[in-house]
Formats: C-alpha cells, structure tokens, sequence
C-alpha cells in the first residue's frame, strides 16, 4: 500500500488460497483435521515468504530473519516433542497430568522466549 504495489496483496492472496485447497485436498484425506491444520500453515508460511520478498523489494525493513527463524524452529521443536510425549500417554508411559504440566511449561518458555528477543530487538 505504501508504494501502490496493491496489485501484489490479490496475487499472493490467490497464490495461498491455491496452496491452501490444493493441501487440503491431498492431506485431509490421510489426516483428516491435522491435515488442514498443516495445509493452513503450508499457506501462511508461503504468504509471509512471498509477502517478505516482495517487501523486501519495494518497501525494505529490516527484520531478524535469523530471531523469526529461530522462533520458527522453537515452535516446531516444542511442537514434536509434545507430539511424542502425547504418544507416550497414549502408551500409558506418562500420566495425563504430566503431559499437560509440560505442555504448558514448553508454552511458557516460549513466552518467555518471545519476552526476550522481542525486548532485545527493541532496545538496540
């Protein structure tokens, strides 16, 4: 909008609508609900990227993409190891109790992630 690129925000929009029901369409019928959840975040990820080359171009701002790739790569970790401790539960290995203890001790270290490079990036 800054630049009278509008243009570019229908495009990237259809190009995710696009990923979007095509994933849906080939993961639904393996995954059911997780498969739309995993298409929904294939297309926002597809349209940050998009949106940030773009910007990039015409409009440069200068992000940490090495902070938002590490937050990323946080999220997925914290993500996959609650996915296998949620399998141990489902294998009677850990208490129900447990798992949601730890479920909420990886949200808040992620918080508590977030807190930090957030107040870092603002102070320098």
């Amino acid at each position: 909008k800054l630049t009278d690129k509008t243009q570019y925000g229908a495009t990237i929009t259809i190009a995710g609508a696009v990923i979007t029901i095509v994933m849906n369409l080939l993961l639904i019928p393996s995954l059911s609900y997780m498969g739309s959840a995993w298409a929904t975040l294939a297309c926002y990820f597809s349209i940050t990227v998009m949106s940030y080359l773009l910007g990039r171009k015409y409009y440069p701002i200068p992000y940490s993409v090495r902070n938002a790739a590490l937050s990323i790569g946080l999220a997925l970790g914290l993500y996959f190891i609650y996915s296998f401790l949620r399998e141990m539960h489902g294998l009677g290995k850990i208490t129900y109790t447990t798992l949601q203890l730890i479920g909420t001790l990886e949200f808040l270290a992620y918080c508590g992630w977030m807190i930090l490079t957030e107040r870092k990036i603002r102070h320098t």
